[in-house]
């Protein structure tokens, strides 16, 4: 397995096992190799439990970018959004998490934010919990030649998502 103790119970959503490797002293900081912390672990699979109690342990990898080649620089605020995890990207941003924060540049060039990538694929609860918490609408992005917004990810990308362009019209 890729994963130390804790990263692997956040990513199966154990949260008694959790708790008990942070009372005996795990550490947050063991990654697996493409640098997915036990907290990104845990926002790439939803289990809220689990990233509630790694970010009341620590804060200190709230914004530790994933280092996988499929999403270079994801932060556990993108991971939960890309994936729909409203829940998880609560907690986050109660936690502080930047809601414009940006991931690395992908092999196209392009970059993404919790935003974008919410709106790329279609979650509007994650959407409205990011505009809220003052995710910047009008962010130009890096998309490889060119620049986007999470406006244009929406009109475009996902045309279906009549609510999501709303929301992101009312703020802009």
């Amino acid at each position: 397995t890729k994963h130390n103790a804790l990263g692997q119970a956040a990513y199966r959503g154990h949260a008694s096992c959790v708790q008990a490797l942070l009372a005996a002293g795990a550490h947050q900081a063991a990654p697996n190799p493409d640098q997915e912390t036990p907290l990104f672990m845990g926002c790439m699979q939803g289990h809220v439990r689990c990233v509630e109690l790694l970010l009341d342990h620590s804060l200190e990898y709230l914004e530790t970018p994933s280092n996988d080649a499929r999403m270079p620089g994801f932060t556990p605020l993108i991971q939960a959004a890309w994936k729909g995890h409203s829940a998880c990207v609560a907690a986050l941003l109660a936690a502080g998490a930047d809601p414009d924060l940006c991931s690395l540049p992908n092999s196209f060039g392009a970059t993404e934010t919790a935003l974008t990538v919410g709106c790329f694929n279609g979650h509007p609860i994650c959407v409205e919990l990011l505009l809220v918490a003052g995710a910047t609408p009008d962010l130009y992005v890096p998309d490889g030649a060119a620049s986007v917004t999470a406006l244009y990810s929406c009109c475009h990308v996902v045309p279906e998502s009549d609510g999501m362009r709303r929301s992101l019209q009312r703020k802009i």
